[in-house]
């Protein structure tokens, strides 16, 4: 009965997960949208802010907010509830201070920043001394979501997430957008979501994880085991979080404001590709987890999973070689039409990428941190020289290739040294095969729809469908679905049906 119940919570948070990230993902996409149609110069300033206060945030952490998850994780489990609220208390304050003093910096440079590397973009320094005010709850917020997720609270992180800050940045962005508020609306509305949601999320720490506020429970504190665990892992957040910034930030160094604000349309078209991969793998590393010490059981779910990220991620690829271009044009408009070669130069990349996802967590089941961590700091370090050596003379081509190359190499690392540990290769010829089939797909689908030329907003949705129904017919007359992928769908939808039934019983 305690296994089962394990089960139902793992179910239930790999489920909360997956909705999150479709709904989030879908969000942030449509936000990035509406940030667009403020103009090119406008939306590239915009972007370059939240570039940096991505890094900013992610130092200012200090890696504690996976220090948090295991500690409290373990600390719950032995129902130490002073260990508990030390942490809390600890991270929070310690968060809180560095990245306070973030923010005051940040302010206060704005000025020498934007005029010493980005000249050209006259409001990125009313932008930064906005987004500095929300550095700190940045930071707290950051206390808050893991400590949820080490409470197995996780719901209440997502409702934060998407409700109390997505649709809250989006109305609001909207709204100050229509006062004529512009750059500036745009801005307040990014800061005030953010200060929303740390505030929410405080709120559903306080009321449904664990009481900060209950006087009955001491703190105790183990600050430097905390601190010690939490510091090197700081490295390889920073690491990846250069990786995704990087581009944008020596781009507006190089060029300007505009180009950066085209090329963020690249960016985010492109992701969308991970989107229904990444939510998989919500659910992955539970099923792997559980079958770590079955040779077979093990193989077969890293099989089966990489050959489904490979499937999705390459019909939607396929798709958006070719009507990304419309994708952009409908939903950015023609101006950022040129975003086009550079969204299929970084979906080729985020496809590699998240073909070795599943490697990634083989690795990290194992403890093999350090080899993670070696392979992404050369990746970075890889990354930020090509991104030098190739905006110069190709712009925003230059910053996608840059990208691709850093994260194919990141991949080949990564798979080649899970492979040799596992001594397992999920990507066989049934995969590539599949790969093959989805391309014939793809042929037939542009061939009909140029054919029949329906509206541009039609053609979005038909030829999805079109392409989709093709290729799941061709892989399923090929013969290349085996018996692990059923196994694999009936483990989803048993998943599915425990969490229903897990939130039935507990609301009854």
């Amino acid at each position: 009965m305690p296994e089962q119940k394990s089960m139902n919570i793992i179910a239930k948070g790999a489920l909360i997960l997956l909705i999150g990230a479709i709904i989030g993902k879908l969000l942030s996409f449509f936000y990035r949208i509406i940030l667009s149609r403020l103009g090119e110069q406008t939306y590239g300033e915009i972007s370059l802010a939240l570039a940096l206060l991505s890094i900013l945030s992610v130092i200012a952490i200090l890696g504690l907010d996976t220090g948090i998850v295991k500690y409290i994780s373990v600390f719950n489990k032995e129902q130490n509830k002073s260990g508990i609220k030390g942490t809390i208390l600890f991270s929070a304050k310690t968060i809180l201070m560095l990245s306070t003093a973030f923010g005051i910096l940040l302010f206060l440079l704005s000025d020498w920043i934007t005029q010493t590397f980005y000249p050209n973009s006259p409001s990125l320094s009313i932008i930064l001394k906005v987004f500095a005010i929300a550095l700190p709850f940045e930071g707290l917020k950051a206390v808050w979501t893991n400590t949820l997720k080490a409470l197995q609270k996780i719901e209440y992180d997502m409702y934060a997430r998407v409700v109390g800050e997505i649709i809250v940045r989006i109305l609001l962005t909207v709204l100050f957008i229509y006062w004529g508020l512009g750059i500036i609306g745009a801005s307040i509305a990014y800061t005030i979501s953010i200060i929303f949601s740390s505030v929410l999320l405080f709120i559903f720490v306080e009321k449904k994880a664990f009481s900060l506020r209950d006087k009955n429970i001491q703190a105790l504190y183990n600050n430097k085991e905390l601190l010690f665990y939490s510091l090197p892992l700081v490295f390889n957040s920073i690491t990846i979080i250069i990786i995704n910034a990087a581009d944008s930030l020596i781009l507006g160094y190089f060029k300007d404001a505009a180009t950066v604000g085209i090329y963020n349309v690249a960016v985010p078209t492109a992701k969308l590709i991970l989107i229904f991969p990444t939510a998989l793998l919500g659910l992955y590393l539970p099923m792997i987890a559980a079958v770590k010490d079955n040779k077979e059981e093990f193989e077969k779910v890293y099989y089966t999973t990489t050959k489904w990220v490979f499937f999705i991620t390459v019909l939607s690829l396929a798709w958006l070689i070719l009507y990304g271009r419309e994708l952009i044009t409908i939903f950015f408009t023609e101006n950022y039409s040129t975003a086009y070669y550079s969204m299929i130069i970084l979906a080729i990349g985020y496809v590699i990428n998240s073909c070795v996802y599943t490697s990634r967590d083989i690795l990290l089941l194992f403890n093999k941190t350090k080899i993670i961590f070696i392979a992404t700091v050369f990746s970075c370090i890889l990354n930020i020289i090509l991104n030098i050596m190739l905006i110069p003379s190709m712009g925003m081509i230059g910053a996608a290739l840059a990208t691709a190359i850093s994260l194919t190499i990141l991949s080949l690392i990564l798979f080649i040294y899970t492979k040799k540990e596992t001594k397992m290769n999920p990507l066989r010829k049934r995969v590539f095969f599949a790969g093959l089939l989805i391309s014939i797909a793809a042929f037939l689908t542009w061939n009909i729809t140029n054919l029949i030329k329906p509206d541009t907003k039609l053609l979005i949705i038909s030829s999805i469908i079109l392409l989709t129904i093709l290729s799941l017919a061709l892989i399923y007359i090929s013969g290349i679905l085996e018996k692990e992928d059923k196994d694999m769908a009936r483990t989803i939808i048993n998943k599915i049906k425990t969490t229903i039934q897990w939130k039935t019983s507990k609301e009854s």
